[in-house]
This record gives structure tokens, C-alpha cells and sequence, in this order.
């Protein structure tokens, strides 16, 4: 394999997500120059961790939504539509094991149940009152 072909390859790796830039660039040194030219092991990057753990990486949509859904609830009026898309993610998330997201679900449909019994609770209120 020519120098041009592994580098080709390297460049396929980093954009399908399984090198990171900084793996790449050292990958390539060490085509390019050697490995005498890498001054250090190349380890895997833990940033997409550290990102996970603030950013909705890799979450499944339906769960990134319910997520939101559930927090919108508190306005009482997205309360119902957050249970109804935190169960459907919920099943998503259960079809697609290899998905994150269950909290972001679960959050929502919590929200929801809670924000939606609330607005049923004022439409009685206001009906009665």
C-alpha cells in the first residue's frame, strides 16, 4: 500500500468518527516520516467523554427532543406532547440498543406526567371555579 493509499485510508477513519483529528495528524507522521517521527504513543482521545457528558453526543433525536420537551413542560402547555414523544423514544431507545439517550427520555416523560397532571389539575380548576 502506497504512502498516498494509507493516508487515504486514515483520512476515511477520521471522517467516520473513529480517529480523532489529533490521531489522524499523528498517524500521518508516522506514514509520512517513520515511526521515529511520533514522539508519543498515540492514545485514544477521551474528549468526546468529557463532551458527552454536557453535549448531546450521539443521543438518539426522539430522546434529545423528549429531553427538551420535558424541560419546556414547565410552561404547562408542551406537558402532554413531552409524554407522548419520551415514550416513543423510549421505545426507540429500546429497538436500538446501541443508542444513548435513556435519561434524556425519562426526564421528559417524568416532566411531562408531572406538568401535565398540574395543567389538568387548572383546566378542573377553571371549570369548576
Amino acid at each position: 500500500m502506497s504512502k498516498a493509499d494509507e493516508i487515504a485510508r486514515l483520512a476515511a477513519l477520521r471522517s467516520s468518527g473513529a480517529l480523532t483529528d489529533g490521531e489522524f495528524d499523528a498517524a500521518k507522521q508516522q506514514v509520512l516520516h517513520g515511526p521515529a517521527a511520533v514522539t508519543r504513543p498515540i492514545a485514544p482521545d477521551q474528549s468526546r467523554e468529557v463532551m458527552a457528558v454536557f453535549l448531546p453526543v450521539d443521543v438518539a433525536p426522539l430522546a434529545l427532543v423528549a429531553g427538551y420537551l420535558g424541560l419546556f413542560s414547565l410552561i404547562l402547555a408542551p406537558a402532554p406532547i413531552s409524554v407522548l414523544v419520551s415514550w416513543l423514544a423510549l421505545r426507540d431507545l429500546e429497538r436500538n440498543p446501541g443508542r444513548s439517550g435513556k435519561a434524556r427520555a425519562y426526564f421528559g416523560l417524568g416532566m411531562g406526567l408531572f406538568f401535565s397532571a398540574i395543567l389538568v389539575a387548572a383546566i378542573v380548576a377553571g371549570a369548576s371555579g
